[in-house]
């Protein structure tokens, strides 16, 4: 096989996906993006809420109430961690895995959803929905992405409100629920939602040393394939074997801020060609940081510089949008009919804030076009 990037080479996402699959099967278990399997050997970080985890459901075994918010970062790796608890309690408890694909903006809404998971009669309301619940043998359920219920309207409490009333009257059913850092932080305020919750597990990032350690045993996997990596810091200099404890993978832990998943992406950028066997990386173009004071509408950041910023402010997204109005007036008018941005006349000056309706759908957005701004 014999492909290339070319020297420093960036990809847009989608170009990430369409190079990822082109690859032999070995880098693609080794390099990957999506949530670990259950069981994968490079499932090696949060193992303490791994233990967190196992603790409270064995006081719940014993006739205790679980109502667990497992909270993190996006990137984190809460999706694999509930993978991993799946796999190490399924043999002695009944597990059911509850996905929320899309927004629940009412009462009603989330009634349909529980009927459907649970395959229950319909339900007019919340109690005839929990004396349903009742008749369930003792389980535990698991439910990612939770962030999908609360939707920031104005009855966005009264879901939360029904799916606290739905949980607390199901205590024979152990509740795990993933969010989201910010938006966890922001309705346990709101909604005073910390005095019911049994155990908050949060997942951080990384710190440098689990951190290098999971890039480790991932790049340490290509020698079990016969695989050696190579490393190539310019292309004025010779090429020699990579170090894994010296090179290449410590330069990334501080411009990425423990962001794995940004810096198995960074990863997938810098690979250059498989030679013979050899996998070669090209030096990592992420820089320390870039600053936002000088980032316009003439610069196109990658995902994995994206990334590397951690969350970005509405105030700080609209300092930049108003530095580089001159020279945006295209993509602002365009974002401004969606009603993604607002727009606000300060005297003189013109500002713009993120809708925050619509904050979710323009990261999305703009990390599909691999653009900033």
């Amino acid at each position: 096989m014999n492909w290339s990037l070319g020297p420093g080479a960036f990809l847009s996402y989608d170009e990430l996906l369409k190079h990822r699959a082109g690859l032999p099967e070995d880098l693609q278990q080794v390099l990957s993006l999506e949530p670990l399997p259950a069981g994968s050997p490079l499932f090696v970080l949060n193992q303490q809420a791994r233990q967190q985890l196992h603790q409270q459901l064995i006081r719940w075994q014993q006739g205790g109430v679980a109502n667990i918010a497992l909270v993190g970062p996006e990137g984190v790796g809460k999706t694999t961690l509930l993978n991993q608890l799946e796999a190490d309690i399924e043999q002695d408890i009944l597990v059911q895995r509850l996905s929320v694909s899309e927004r629940i903006r009412s009462e009603p809404d989330l009634l349909r959803f529980f009927a459907k998971a649970f395959a229950l009669q319909d339900c007019r309301d919340v109690p005839s929905l929990c004396e349903q619940l009742e008749g369930l043998s003792p389980r535990v359920i698991l439910l990612d992405e939770a962030a999908l219920l609360n939707l920031r309207v104005l009855d966005a409490g009264v879901v939360l409100r029904a799916l606290w009333r739905i949980m607390l009257a199901s205590r024979h059913l152990a509740w795990v629920h993933v969010w989201p850092e910010q938006t966890w932080r922001r309705i346990k305020w709101q909604w005073q939602l910390e005095p019911l919750v049994s155990q908050e597990i949060n997942l951080p990032w990384p710190n440098q040393e689990e951190f290098l350690h999971a890039l480790q045993v991932r790049f340490a996997l290509l020698k079990g394939q016969d695989r050696d990596l190579w490393w190539q810091a310019l292309d004025a200099l010779p090429a020699r074997p990579f170090d894994l404890q010296h090179e290449g993978l410590t330069a990334l832990y501080k411009p990425c801020q423990g962001n794995f998943f940004s810096a198995v992406y960074a990863a997938l950028c810098a690979l250059h060609r498989d030679v013979d066997g050899r996998i070669w990386l090209r030096g990592f173009r992420i820089p320390e940081q870039i600053s936002l004071q000088n980032v316009d509408a003439r610069t196109r950041l990658t995902l994995a510089e994206i990334m590397a910023h951690g969350a970005l402010s509405a105030a700080e997204h609209a300092e930049i949008f108003q530095q580089s109005a001159d020279n945006s007036a295209w993509l602002l008018g365009a974002l401004q009919a969606r009603q993604w941005l607002l727009h606000d006349q300060l005297g003189e000056q013109e500002v713009f804030r993120i809708n925050p309706l619509f904050a979710r759908s323009l990261l999305t957005a703009l990390r599909a076009a691999n653009a900033l701004y």
